[in-house]
């Protein structure tokens, strides 16, 4: 699941464009799966500000380890969602999991990446 494409909301990803989703207004039905990827979005906005207004001399990454399996995350899903996470911890590449060294050398590239430079799963932002 993507998360909402601000540009398409009534404002054109305005303030109250994103606080709408911060509040889940934009939308009439709840979808966990689409809070899950606003969260996501509203987090790395959250980072790309920080960037702005702190000294250029701090370094601001925003970084997304992906699906991780091996992990305790899981532990208190319940129905479809237990099932999935006992696949991703039983059966490594299963739903696009990798294993904690993968979603640990993430947290790395994001430190050693260049300003600037995004790959799918890390984003550093310098302004």
């Amino acid at each position: 699941m993507s998360p909402t494409n601000l540009a398409s909301l009534p404002n054109n990803g305005s303030a109250d464009d994103i606080e709408a989703v911060l509040r889940a207004t934009h939308t009439p039905k709840f979808n966990g799966e689409r809070q899950y990827a606003d969260a996501k979005l509203i987090a790395a906005l959250y980072v790309q500000q920080a960037a702005r207004v702190l000294p250029s001399t701090m370094r601001i990454t925003c970084v997304s380890p992906g699906a991780t399996g091996g992990t305790d995350a899981g532990r208190h899903a319940k129905g479809v969602m237990k099932l999935m996470v006992y696949l991703m911890n039983k059966m490594p590449g299963c739903m696009g999991a990798h294993s904690v060294p993968v979603g640990a050398q993430r947290y790395v590239a994001g430190w050693l990446l260049s300003v600037d430079r995004c790959t799918t799963a890390v984003c550093t932002v310098a302004v």
